[in-house]
């Protein structure tokens, strides 16, 4: 919730996650359209960040929670076409106590630059959105759709910023949400043997967006992209 110039109060909505550092620490993270409101309208730049609230379901339980900020603590990255931001929940006033159900995503789960090679194009990804006021998460599939060593240059993207496509449905509330790579082959065990290798689930990115048809037109062109999770991992360090 922002106030505007005239001391109006405004909005902007998106999905958001916990992210625990190795240090401890714990953020909200979103991208940076969502809690910087000129990121994606100059015309916005002397609107003030209020408070986050944020809410969703956890063990079929409503969990609401308001972020005081005095001052905002909020990190961005240096590229600003990297579109994620971390709130510091270290000095912040939490309405609506944290409950222990909640469980950050760990910063070891992030994948790290070196993580990228074992990520291929069609690889299966999945990420859990918010969309509508239900505060009900859904979860989303698509796979890996351009090349994960390459910064992905798309309608209306330059080729400076650490993104990867992939091939699923983004739209408005979307903004935000980690981006997991699911299991694949098989993990040796007790009484299993396999020799085609195992790589395990990874957050890989977080969701920033969908890519438009060139026509003008507006229309989705059935990409969406991410912001790899190196970025998040260089900006939390």
């Amino acid at each position: 919730m922002y106030f505007d110039e005239y001391g109006n109060e405004k909005s902007a909505s998106g999905t958001a996650f916990f992210l625990r550092t190795s240090a401890g620490k714990l953020y909200l993270v979103s991208n940076r359209h969502v809690f910087d409101a000129s990121y994606s309208d100059p015309r916005k730049k002397n609107w003030a960040l209020r408070k986050v609230v944020a809410a969703g379901y956890c063990d079929g339980n409503l969990l609401p929670f308001d972020f005081s900020f005095s001052p905002p603590q909020i990190l961005f990255p240096k590229n600003e076409k990297e579109d994620v931001a971390a709130v510091d929940l270290s000095n912040v006033r939490i309405d609506g106590a944290l409950p222990g159900s909640v469980v950050p995503i760990e910063e070891s789960y992030l994948a790290a630059d070196a993580d990228f090679s074992e990520v291929d194009i069609s690889d299966i990804v999945a990420f859990p959105v918010y969309h509508g006021a239900s505060n009900q998460p859904v979860m989303r599939t698509g796979w890996v759709a351009s090349d994960p060593s390459q910064n992905f240059i798309g309608h209306g993207l330059s080729g400076d910023a650490r993104r990867i496509a992939i091939e699923g449905f983004s739209w408005g509330g979307y903004s935000g949400s980690p981006v997991f790579t699911l299991d694949r082959g098989l993990q040796s065990g007790a009484g299993i043997t396999y020799g085609g290798g195992f790589r395990g689930s990874k957050m890989i990115g977080v969701n920033a967006g969908h890519i438009k048809v060139a026509d003008g037109s507006g229309a989705h062109a059935g990409l969406s992209y991410l912001i790899k999770s190196s970025v998040l991992i260089e900006l939390l360090s």
